[in-house]
């Protein structure tokens, strides 16, 4: 497991609304109606750092599957290298110091990418077991 610490400048999160994108905004739109301590959870087509940054002022807690390219594109590993060095079950994370806003990316048979400004990798991490087709057996 990795994990990497970003710092960002509080004069870097502005509020201009044009570098949310067209589905934050949506999400930004909706949760004016919500009652604050809500959790939210979308796909990839709503999430953006900014929106989590943005949502996580408003204490709104958001949860989504993330494309890296929105994210300003977190140092994570690429997938061949994790399937050459790791294999599967391989995770690492990356963690905003000045939000809390974490990215975590999860490699099975492809790479899934978490985002979230409430929750973290915690620590207990769960295991599960596999069918293997070639030993025909769990592992």
């Amino acid at each position: 497991m990795f994990t990497l610490y970003i710092n960002l400048n509080d004069d870097e999160f502005d509020v201009n609304f044009s570098k949310f994108g067209q589905g934050p905004q949506v999400v930004m739109q909706l949760s004016e109606r919500i009652p604050s301590t809500a959790k939210l959870y979308f796909d990839n087509y709503f999430s953006s750092f900014w929106l989590f940054e943005w949502l996580r002022k408003k204490k709104i807690y958001a949860s989504g599957t993330i494309r890296q390219d929105r994210f300003m594109n977190p140092p994570f590993l690429n997938d061949k290298q994790i399937k050459k060095e790791h294999g599967r079950a391989f995770m690492e994370n990356v963690i905003s110091k000045t939000s809390g806003v974490v990215l975590t990316k999860w490699y099975d048979n492809s790479s899934v990418l978490l985002g979230s400004n409430y929750e973290g990798i915690g620590e207990n991490v769960g295991t599960c077991q596999r069918w293997d087709k070639t030993k025909k057996q769990f592992t």
